[in-house]
């Protein structure tokens, strides 16, 4: 049995890769650090998401590949957070899409309350939004779908993931603008905007799909 409780405290571990001369990395390269980290560390399963070699983890993913104020970084939750810390200290340079920096890892662990709370929060989306997905395709083309009701459920997802139970029900209202992004030679249908919620949420975590690799990534306004 759990015990409902509307917060938790939860570490979240930031690491910026400062390179030595102190490159500017655009979102596209977020992917290319992936793609670095992920060959690194090959074998260990829980970088690629994944509960054992053949079973995939559906929860939100722990670790998170990002670009904050123009340098490269992984944001990571709760249990992997010393691991993922061990692994990147024993790194003293990143290959990016064939381009070698070297750089010094900034890490900067802290526990934060993260739940349903009593006053609201305002946030805003860092980088596109990627709301729509194989489970809501058909309700964005009827025209019955609830950008709202989607950002609702993309914030239970990382409660799941977090093991959050909360009794209080997420409320949440935005303000959304409709663009297109290409991914992967596709284009995707994405949002910018800002957001109220009750839920208090670390800064540049990310909602939606994509979002191991930037997409949705959030920060709070003052």
């Amino acid at each position: 049995m759990f015990a409902y409780k509307n917060t938790k405290k939860i570490e979240v571990g930031t690491f910026i890769f400062k390179t030595k001369d102190n490159n500017k990395f655009t979102f596209e390269e977020v992917i290319g650090l992936r793609g670095y980290i992920l060959n690194q560390f090959n074998e260990k399963i829980e970088y690629h998401n994944h509960l054992s070699k053949y079973n995939f983890n559906y929860k939100s993913p722990l670790i998170q590949y990002k670009i904050i104020n123009g340098q490269l970084a992984i944001v990571v939750f709760d249990k992997m957070i010393e691991a993922v810390k061990r692994d990147l200290e024993s790194l003293n340079k990143i290959n990016i899409f064939g381009e070698e920096y070297s750089f010094k890892l900034i890490s900067k662990i802290e526990t934060l309350e993260i739940g349903i709370v009593d006053s609201l929060q305002r946030y805003t989306f860092e980088l596109p939004w990627m709301a729509i997905n194989q489970n809501n395709m058909e309700l964005y083309k009827n025209g019955n779908f609830n950008l709202n009701k989607q950002l609702r459920n993309n914030m239970i997802e990382i409660f799941k993931a977090l093991d959050i139970f909360a009794e209080k029900q997420v409320m949440v209202n935005g303000i959304f603008e409709k663009n297109i992004k290409n991914y992967k030679e596709n284009d995707f249908v994405v949002y910018e905007g800002s957001f109220v919620t009750n839920v208090n949420l670390p800064d540049y975590i990310g909602l939606g799909k994509r979002k191991s690799i930037g997409y949705g990534t959030i920060s709070s306004v003052e």
